[in-house]
């Protein structure tokens, strides 16, 4: 095993709360809203009169370059002297705020462009009216561009009576890795308008790495709009199928509350908050798809990441796992990483018993898993559906353990370096040794107190659904001659390749193009069932 470069990663988390540990809705800002008709300039500054508009963190470079400029012949940036360095944390606030107290609606804009390491490094666009005591985070910039560009952002959150200090302050953290050459911003931009053309902010934070819960998952937002809110829900998928929305409870002032009726343990859920203001222009506004999956949730660890650390072929990693039995285990989730220099491969996922030394026998047949970490997601929690096995996985109490061994190829995850719980250990292709850390292995089980699951009479299950690259067809007892039937919404029947495995039969994709399909479940000529699958 080796332990590559220390990469801060993710130390600018605790610094993204707001009111009341909410975030904004990133997606909705990051598209420019309507052309304002009739508007006031409320600050411009196209940095050619110098710093006095500005005023940056105590010993920050941050300062004006004439390297690059949007419009000649100066522009703004956190490292003018070159690459911004390693470990930074500064700002640069507008020294001034601006009274938006009988405004309808405002928007920021500026011109940028930026060479900031993806996944470590990032540029924040923040707002607020206290003197960021407490602020909304309306962008995120990481990754490269090289093309001014104007990006436009709401800020319908802030007017009104009280919003007379209201400020944008540009965010720059980096890690103690790679540096580069940074952001430069030109023609900074606050317009308002006696018009509401800005649709509602929504505060909301989203669960982490899909901890949800077993029973009914309640979603909490800030939702503001100076015109009133004439539409807010909660729209949901469950395992990829669209399910009826859930309208909000208006709390208490902007707060409201959305509650999304209990899932089956494993099932997938994927939610955003629509909401829609009462102007006449029914401004509105979708957050971004925030996702949990329903269950018991297990963790040891922090999600800190300190360190990412590489498997050569032959060896392992395993947490234990202290469960509250008896239990099923549904879902697994293990923290892989990657860089432009540090692929992936796949790795063979494992369950164990308890052993004399740590993990035992394996509980299922070792299976391989590809990791979800890509470029654009250096450091995800890579899912590891379990309900297929739910029948092997069952009635487990005590300690197990969970994790991976590399059969061809490196494999890399992510650790909190000095772990508090013990709980992890290295397989160096002969013996298990415990390690000085935590690394961010997950299991969602079905609960404690649960027999063997068991469907409803005539009950049929088809998981996952939308098909990626396969599903499974669960029904309710032993069928004399099951077999499946798919056919096209034309009444084409389809060939497919299934494998029967005691009462679930395995559906393969093969060369099935994406659509609708409708699927039947046979006992010999007897029809069982039928529903659509849908392939993606």
């Amino acid at each position: 095993m080796r332990k590559l470069t220390l990469f801060l990663l993710m130390i600018f988390i605790s610094s993204l709360t707001v009111i009341a540990q909410k975030t904004t809705n990133q997606a909705s800002l990051i598209k420019p809203v309507k052309s304002i008709l009739t508007d006031y300039t409320e600050f411009e500054d196209n940095f050619e009169a110098g710093m006095t508009k500005w005023t940056p963190s105590s010993g920050s470079a941050w300062g004006l370059t004439t390297n690059k400029s949007h419009s000649p012949t100066h522009s703004l940036t956190e490292s003018p002297a070159g690459n911004y360095t390693n470990n930074q944390t500064s700002y640069c606030t507008m020294t001034n705020g601006v009274d938006l107290t009988t405004k309808m609606s405002a928007t920021v804009s500026f011109w940028a462009q930026f060479k900031i390491e993806a996944g470590f490094d990032y540029m924040y666009v923040d707002a607020s009216a206290d003197n960021f005591a407490t602020f909304t985070n309306l962008a995120i910039f990481d990754g490269v561009n090289t093309t001014w560009t104007q990006y436009t952002y709401s800020l319908g959150g802030f007017v009104g009576p009280g919003f007379d200090n209201v400020k944008v302050r540009f965010r720059f953290i980096s890690d103690q890795g790679y540096v580069m050459d940074g952001m430069y911003i030109d023609d900074v931009l606050i317009v308002s308008s006696d018009v509401d053309l800005s649709p509602p902010l929504v505060l909301t934070t989203p669960p982490e790495f899909y901890e949800g819960t077993l029973g009914d998952f309640v979603v909490e937002a800030d939702i503001i709009d100076i015109s009133g809110l004439s539409v807010v829900q909660c729209n949901y998928t469950v395992d990829g199928v669209a399910q009826p929305s859930v309208p909000g409870v208006n709390t208490s002032g902007n707060q409201y509350t959305f509650t999304i009726p209990a899932q089956s343990a494993g099932s997938n859920v994927d939610y955003s908050i629509e909401a829609i203001d009462a102007s006449t222009g029914a401004n509105s506004t979708v957050t971004p798809v925030a996702s949990y999956i329903a269950g018991e949730y297990y963790k040891y660890d922090n999600g800190v990441v300190d360190f990412f650390v590489q498997f050569a072929p032959g060896e392992g990693a395993a947490v234990a796992f202290s469960l509250n039995g008896p239990t099923h285990l549904a879902t697994a989730l293990i923290r892989n990483y990657t860089d432009i220099d540090h692929a992936n491969g796949q790795m063979l996922f494992h369950v164990w018993g308890s052993g004399s030394a740590g993990p035992g026998n394996d509980l299922i047949t070792p299976f391989l898993v590809t990791p979800e970490a890509s470029l654009s997601n250096t450091s995800p929690m890579t899912r590891i559906d379990l309900r297929p096995y739910m029948s092997q996985l069952n009635n487990l109490t005590g300690e197990i353990f969970m994790g991976f061994t590399s059969p061809d190829d490196t494999v890399n995850i992510t650790e909190t370096d000095g772990g508090a719980t013990g709980r992890s250990l290295y397989f160096d292709g002969a013996a298990w040794t415990a390690v000085s850390a935590d690394w961010h292995f997950r299991l969602i089980t079905t609960g404690s107190g649960v027999g063997t699951p068991e469907l409803q009479e005539n009950e049929v299950t088809v998981f996952p659904n939308p098909m990626s690259q396969y599903s499974f067809v669960r029904f309710s007892k032993s069928l004399q001659n099951p077999r499946l039937e798919l056919y096209a919404f034309d009444g084409k029947k389809i060939n497919t390749r299934q494998v029967l495995n005691g009462n679930q039969i395995q559906l393969l994709r093969g060369d099935l193009s994406a659509g609708m399909y409708l699927l039947k479940l046979m006992d010999g000529n007897r029809l069982v069932s039928q529903q659509k699958l849908i392939i993606n």
